[in-house]
């Protein structure tokens, strides 16, 4: 799929994971919450999949226990979560109002400003910062070991989608990613765990994962109440209201 390619990472722990490389200047990058899609639950990776009819579903970032987006989110132009989390200092942006700027990037709020009453772009999801435009890592060095979702911003304005197969420490991601071969700029973590789930569909491919698990394992997974979809530009039901 033009915009759209996958590789698996491997070379040896945590060099396991699930890679897809996004090209936002032909893909769209939309954050879905399940309210406001009109669900009463949060929906599994497979309904998701289904009644988005994105070609990517990934999960966005940490929630309250009342399904609440931890942090600032907006769908399409519509704010769903207006509230800037004090803590997390990274925001992904895309689809800008000026027609010059980025389709998508990363902000570092350490760094960037950010007015959340004209955040300048379309679609916004905050979560916490994984390594910066320095290559610093911005998150402990712990033992608590899960499977991750990380959200990387490459040098070229690219993005990869980095979901691991094996648990290990956001520290560890996060100087593998700085070492290994992809071109990364900064990097922001989604939520972890068993909600660390990924789907692709394609015209000629397919794929899922969930808490490290590939689809033929997967039984169900845990629902998600804030995903990541990601659209073609051609496809009419991504288009502005």
């Amino acid at each position: 799929m033009p915009g759209l390619e996958w590789v698996m990472w491997q070379g040896g722990d945590p060099r396991d994971a699930c890679v897809v490389r996004v090209d936002p200047d032909l893909l769209i990058m939309r954050p879905l919450y399940f309210k406001d899609k009109g669900e009463a639950h949060p929906l599994t990776l497979r309904q998701w999949m289904e009644k988005s009819g994105a070609n990517l579903i990934f999960n966005a970032g940490q929630y309250y226990p009342d399904y609440s987006y931890m942090g600032f989110l907006m769908s399409d132009g519509k704010p769903i979560k207006t509230k800037v989390h004090p803590i997390f200092q990274g925001m992904l942006l895309a689809e800008p109002l000026e027609a010059t700027a980025p389709k998508a990037k990363i902000l570092d709020l350490a760094e960037d400003p950010f007015d959340p009453s004209t955040p300048g772009y379309k679609e916004a999801a905050q979560s916490f910062m994984l390594f910066d435009r320095h290559g610093t890592i911005r998150v402990k060095r712990t033992s608590n070991l899960a499977n991750r979702t990380v959200l990387v911003e490459q040098r070229d304005g690219k993005f990869l989608v980095v979901v691991t197969r094996v648990p290990f420490t956001l520290w560890e991601l996060a100087k593998a990613l700085l070492e290994g071969p992809f071109p990364v700029r900064q990097a922001i973590s989604m939520d972890g765990g068993d909600e660390a789930q990924i789907a692709i569909k394609s015209k000629d491919f397919s794929y899922a994962q969930a808490s490290g698990m590939v689809a033929s394992e997967l039984k169900e997974t845990k629902p998600l109440p804030t995903v990541i979809g990601i659209f073609p530009r051609a496809n009419p039901s991504t288009s502005s209201r």
